[in-house]
């Protein structure tokens, strides 16, 4: 091969070289990664499930980030109040999947019907985040 390059003119040589650049600059790779957040997926509670006052609310779910979790915050918020209803962070899990398993109580008003907002904030290990949201209906007593 070297003895048929020798005797090649310039000509050939800057076209067979134009190709060779061409070829290998072309290639691309087909793996290239979208840095996206964790993925969340949660079981309980399911979107607008409904609940009675002082019902016992479990949440369970599973976040996974193939960099590896670094924490998860739970918020909870109440329709009936401006201030959060309670908060549950999970800090250095440093896993790839980190299993939710928190729970709360669930009161509202006599008479009245509140919604909570369940907030999932997850965060990986290069700093990206995802989030999800889950809203339930809780039912005051109408006997109080």
């Amino acid at each position: 091969m070297s003895i048929f390059i020798k005797h090649m003119s310039f000509d050939y040589k800057l076209i067979l070289l134009t190709i060779v650049v061409l070829s290998i600059g072309c290639i691309q790779d087909k793996k290239i990664k979208v840095n996206e957040g964790p993925e969340i997926y949660t079981t309980l509670p399911v979107e607008l499930d409904t609940f009675s006052s002082g019902s016992y609310v479990k949440i369970n779910g599973v976040v996974g980030d193939n960099d590896g979790v670094h924490d998860v915050s739970i918020k909870i918020n109440s329709s009936d109040s401006t201030t959060e209803y309670k908060n549950v962070f999970f800090d250095h899990i440093h896993d790839p999947l980190f299993n939710i398993d928190t729970s709360f109580t669930a009161f509202a008003k006599a008479g009245s019907t509140s919604t909570f907002t369940v907030n999932i904030l997850a965060v990986d290990m290069m700093g990206y985040t995802n989030s999800k949201s889950i809203s339930l209906i809780v039912i005051g007593d109408n006997s109080k």
